[in-house]
């Protein structure tokens, strides 16, 4: 096995693709199975049963002349899926048989500077959990993967690759951006305080720092980021913490906004969301009639948080963290060029799992894990993949 130098969290190489672990696994969501060129000519080369195997059941993307989808059955299924939901290709052929989607999903490769970061995918049901319930701090390790998992043909396909220069032009770049990705995970990995309230100290971090970026003076974050550095090892937050009301309202009109949009989609994976998002709303007495707030929310939100969450903060920090990682934030690789754009979307993902996972838990009255795993994959489905960019070769 071809292997390559990668840095991955530390839960990385626990995973294993178990299809009875999912609920709606990824051979059975109704997902369009694209297969890459390369892998298509692999399979109208070789004769013989093999061959016949896929006739009529590749069809041409609408998309794309040089590539093809897999032919999902009426229940919206892989046709290659054995009766025990086991795919046939890879039994009987091999893993290096499978398509580059297959080989790669549910992981993210992405290309940093002269380095290689792999990550898991969080709306694979099995990533989510090992993802939200890890007990150390979330870090990145040396590690290895297979580099045939990544390949079409001879080259490696990357999920994103990071761009500096959409950010910052300075000749000190790369050693910028891995000092504020950095800072960012100290900041929200500070467990002496609560986990909304890192999110205020990353936005005056964030804030800063864009003020450095517009004013053309990229030389100071690195300074910057040490200074924030100092401020969490000593007490300079602990006034303001004190200082803020408790019971913050947690006003959630963009998160209601986004959720209704979901909900007017007519997809697979927004279908399969919606049936956990009904738990939600019923655990908040909201009807998705209307979507009207009841009048005593704040306070039944801060109850049920404080009941179910608030020795349990490790899952959120831990979604935040791993998308901060996985993402390239504060840069990402949405390509923006905006960290407070950048911000503002890592807020919304942060405020939407808290108030479903809080309304879920408030409806069946207890910490669910399974619940809570199901729940965040599916809304990853709908919210993250309709905006993950598409692969980028090497070359």
């Amino acid at each position: 096995m071809d292997m390559m130098k990668v840095y991955h969290p530390q839960y990385y190489k626990k995973f294993l693709c178990d299809v009875n672990e999912c609920k709606n696994n990824c051979c059975s969501r109704g997902w369009a199975i694209a297969v890459d060129q390369s892998t298509y000519d692999k399979y109208m080369a070789v004769e013989g049963d093999f061959k016949d195997k896929f006739e009529g059941k590749l069809v041409p993307l609408k998309s794309s002349h040089s590539q093809y989808r897999i032919d999902l059955d009426e229940k919206g299924e892989c046709s290659f899926l054995n009766e025990k939901g086991l795919c046939s290709i890879q039994l009987d052929h091999g893993f290096d048989a499978l398509c580059l989607t297959c080989r790669v999903y549910p992981r993210r490769l992405c290309h940093v500077g002269d380095s290689d970061e792999v990550f898991m995918q969080p709306s694979c049901e099995v990533a989510a959990k090992l993802i939200l319930f890890e007990k150390g701090l979330m870090t990145l390790e040396d590690g290895e993967a297979n580099r045939g998992s990544f390949l079409a043909g001879d080259t490696i396909q990357y999920s994103h690759k990071l761009e500096l220069n959409r950010y910052t032009n300075h000749p000190s770049g790369l050693n910028i951006f891995w000092k504020l990705r950095s800072t960012a995970i100290g900041i929200l990995q500070s467990r002496q305080y609560p986990m909304r309230f890192r999110m205020l100290i990353l936005l005056l971090f964030i804030q800063e720092c864009a003020d450095a970026i517009s004013q053309g003076q990229d030389g100071t974050l690195i300074p910057l980021a040490d200074s924030y550095v100092e401020k969490l090892f000593g007490d300079y937050f602990d006034e303001l913490y004190a200082s803020m009301p408790q019971g913050v309202d947690r006003e959630p009109a963009i998160v209601l906004d986004i959720l209704k949009d979901i909900n007017k989609k007519n997809n697979k994976n927004a279908n399969l969301f919606k049936e956990y998002l009904s738990i939600t709303l019923e655990g908040f007495d909201i009807s998705k009639e209307d979507w009207t707030l009841p009048n005593n929310f704040s306070e039944h939100y801060a109850k049920y948080y404080d009941t179910f969450f608030a020795t349990n903060e490790q899952l959120f920090e831990n979604y935040i963290v791993h998308d901060v990682l996985a993402d390239g934030f504060p840069f990402t690789y949405a390509r923006t060029g905006n960290i407070m754009q950048n911000y503002a979307a890592l807020l919304a993902k942060y405020n939407i799992v808290e108030f479903l996972l809080v309304g879920a838990s408030r409806r069946k009255m207890k910490f669910d894990k399974r619940l809570i795993v199901n729940m965040v994959a599916r809304f990853c489905c709908c919210y993250e993949h309709t905006t993950t960019g598409y692969l980028l070769s090497e070359e």
